[in-house]
């Protein structure tokens, strides 16, 4: 039997002490309990921890404040379309090391995992959809938007085709 990879893409995480780090920690700890194998990727500084499945992907925004244009595209985001939404440059690099992650381990089984808030770790579990370079990958994702508004943006434009799970 191969092994199952749980890629877990949570913006919030500990040692961070916000609500939003208490589920993915457990989800973590718990299917690591049942023998799944979970890397964490999280913006949530590692400085300290033991942990080898967690790995800190570093929010651009957050790290280099007014720097380049990406950092002004953000903001722009930010103000208008998506007000105080975290991540939106962050989920790309996380997609990044989790790609990266998945091809250092060949042949094995590959879950996707990504809490909310905010959105930008839903949008890490959408890049890995969006690439098909591993189809039939199961995603789930936990605490999606619930507004009527957001419902109909998602379904009329068909975000959730091959999504597994809300």
């Amino acid at each position: 039997m191969t092994e199952h990879l749980i890629l877990i893409f949570a913006y919030h995480f500990p040692p961070e002490n916000t609500v939003g780090a208490a589920r993915p920690a457990r989800f973590s700890k718990y299917l690591s309990r049942m023998g799944y194998i979970c890397r964490v990727f999280t913006a949530a500084d590692q400085t300290g921890r033991d942990d080898t499945n967690t790995e800190y992907i570093h929010d651009p925004f957050v790290a280099h404040p007014h720097r380049g244009f990406g950092w002004q595209v953000e903001r722009a985001l930010r103000k208008t379309l998506l007000p105080a939404e975290l991540g939106s440059r962050w989920s790309y690099l996380a997609f990044r090391a989790a790609q990266a992650h998945v091809r250092a381990h060949p042949g094995i089984r590959v879950t996707i995992f990504s809490t909310f808030p905010p959105l930008g770790s839903h949008a890490a579990a959408y890049h890995w959809l969006v690439l098909k370079e591993y189809p039939g990958s199961p995603i789930f994702a936990t605490h999606w938007p619930r507004s009527a508004e957001s419902q109909a943006l998602i379904s009329e434009n068909g975000y959730l085709n091959g999504w597994s799970a809300l």
